[in-house]
């Protein structure tokens, strides 16, 4: 069951009226939006008055049967507004905080000031804990770097201001809360940084990996500079598509996903730009295009981009150029900003040499470049993903026991798990049948093991070489002739590094090997 969280003050201390204006505010807290808070992390910048450290252990010392005997006769109004909710709970616990600051009217040293010590506080971002803060006392310039920290994504989200005012005439105070908060390009750029931080955090603790880490922090990292694009590669299996959808995939501005390789030229266009009524036949009303949904900053992920046809990228690359587009039928363009993910199964010399990609078109998709290592390459990660393989397939059942990493771990050691996260997930489900049959879990990984292993030189005796596919390609002896050569000056254009050195090291004319590309 979910704990209801701790509420914690953060307030200046009020240099002309004291310790009141912040007792104040906890009365208030309590009365009104039946807020008890925990504790007070009171600021000051200066020495505290006796008065000031009198009043400050009265207000920690309620309901604990102390009553403050160095209290200063003048503070009678103060012990008042402690008694109206000394009913509340426990005393709040005081923690005093001394910011040494240049001046209370030197913006760039309270913030530095303020921001240092949001860092020496500690769990900002834990769930159980709701942070609130009293704007009323201390200097304009604190008020505004308060509002400053808010609206710049430093505080959490969930953080409550609150102002405290006092009506001389009614000697009544009121509470209002302050629910300004800009949306601004800094802001945005501070909350990803916010989200991405906690990200890698959760990230530390379920991996030791050094690769599989440093890719995804890369992919955090390139994902806060705005609209830029993101091409993501990996060998099947390595959870590309997963790791973009649960990384990036939270934002309020919509989040497009296309698989390339299930959409045909005139199906594509459709879907993606819409169309107008009567613009084709079958066109009975207009459609809104998946563009629209994310025009306004959103993010177009294409799963596997090798895939997407050479006219379908050159309608992407106009649009990713003007950020306009043309529903079809339509005459007048639209505004569309977002950003393009893409992910592909292909090595990045693959990619390019299989001239799948119109060049102008794979330039626009790869600002940044991210490879997602396979499991072999970063042996470190399989216990977290092995636990993690395993909660998903057996989480049908939670009763089922779990087989932990160390008793497959030798196992595993023999394959190469060419499928990656699929193979793991292969394993685990044998394993699931084992221990449905109610077989022991030494039994049931052994049995699983022995059929996988099965199912693996199935594939390789069915599976031809790559003499045997590159022969298949054409039933002729010229046409196996020009397929060898095309593979040839691909090979020797990513070897030698263009047309021109490859030709001069082949010793060939540059127009023999653009005729074979």
């Amino acid at each position: 069951m979910k704990k209801d969280p701790k509420h914690k003050l953060l307030t200046w201390h009020a240099l002309a009226h004291g310790v009141i204006v912040t007792a104040r505010c906890l009365n208030l807290l309590w009365k009104e939006e039946g807020i008890r808070i925990s504790e007070v992390v009171y600021l000051q910048n200066s020495d505290l008055t006796d008065k000031d450290v009198s009043e400050l252990q009265y207000l920690s010392r309620l309901n604990q049967g102390t009553r403050g005997e160095n209290l200063l006769r003048d503070s009678e109004e103060f012990i008042q507004v402690c008694a109206d909710f000394q009913d509340s709970g426990p005393s709040p616990r005081i923690l005093q905080k001394r910011l040494n600051l240049a001046s209370p009217t030197d913006y760039e040293s309270i913030w530095k000031s303020v921001r240092g010590l949001l860092d020496t506080l500690g769990g900002l971002t834990h769930d159980q804990i709701q942070y609130h803060i009293n704007l009323s006392p201390g200097t304009p310039q604190m008020h505004v770097v308060w509002l400053m920290l808010n609206s710049g994504g430093h505080l959490p989200d969930n953080t409550r201001l609150w102002s405290t005012q006092i009506d001389r005439k009614t000697n009544r105070t009121f509470l209002d809360e302050i629910k300004f908060k800009p949306k601004a390009y800094l802001s945005e750029v501070f909350e990803k940084k916010l989200r991405i931080g906690k990200q890698l955090n959760d990230e530390t603790k379920l991996s030791s990996s050094g690769k599989r880490y440093q890719a995804i922090e890369q992919l955090l990292t390139f994902a806060m500079v705005p609209a830029a694009p993101i091409l993501v590669l990996g060998e099947r299996g390595v959870g590309k598509s997963t790791l973009i959808k649960e990384r990036l995939e939270e934002t309020k501005t919509g989040f497009v996903e296309i698989a390339c390789g299930t959409f045909s030229d005139e199906l594509f266009r459709s879907e993606m730009f819409g169309h107008q009524k009567g613009s084709f036949s079958g066109a009975l009303e207009n459609k809104e295009g998946l563009i629209e949904k994310i025009a306004k900053g959103g993010i177009l992920f294409l799963d596997e981009i090798q895939d997407l046809s050479k006219l379908n990228q050159r309608l992407l690359l106009q649009i990713l150029q003007e950020q306009i587009y043309y529903p079809i039928g339509a005459e007048n363009p639209r505004k569309a900003n977002f950003r393009i993910i893409c992910a592909t199964n292909f090595s990045l010399p693959s990619l390019l040499a299989s001239d799948r990609l119109d060049l102008d078109f794979f330039d626009r998709i790869s600002r940044f470049m991210v490879q997602i290592p396979a499991l072999r390459d970063c042996p470190e990660d399989l216990p977290i993903i092995w636990e993690t393989t395993w909660r998903n397939v057996t989480s049908f059942d939670p009763t089922l026991s779990e087989i932990r990493f160390d008793k497959v771990k030798d196992q595993l050691s023999g394959f190469t798990l060419i499928g990656n996260i699929r193979d793991l997930e292969r394993v685990a489900s044998l394993i699931l049948v084992g221990k449905i049959k109610k077989k022991s879990d030494r039994t049931a990984i052994s049995s699983a093991f022995e059929e996988f292993d099965r199912f693996e030189k199935m594939k390789k005796n069915n599976e031809p070489s790559e003499a045997g596919a590159f022969f298949q390609r054409g039933n002729t002896h010229k046409e196996i002739m020009v397929s060898f050569k095309q593979e040839f000056y691909k090979w020797a254009i990513i070897t030698y590094g263009s047309v021109a050195k490859a030709a001069k090291e082949l010793e060939v004319a540059e127009n023999t090997i653009r005729g074979m590309k």
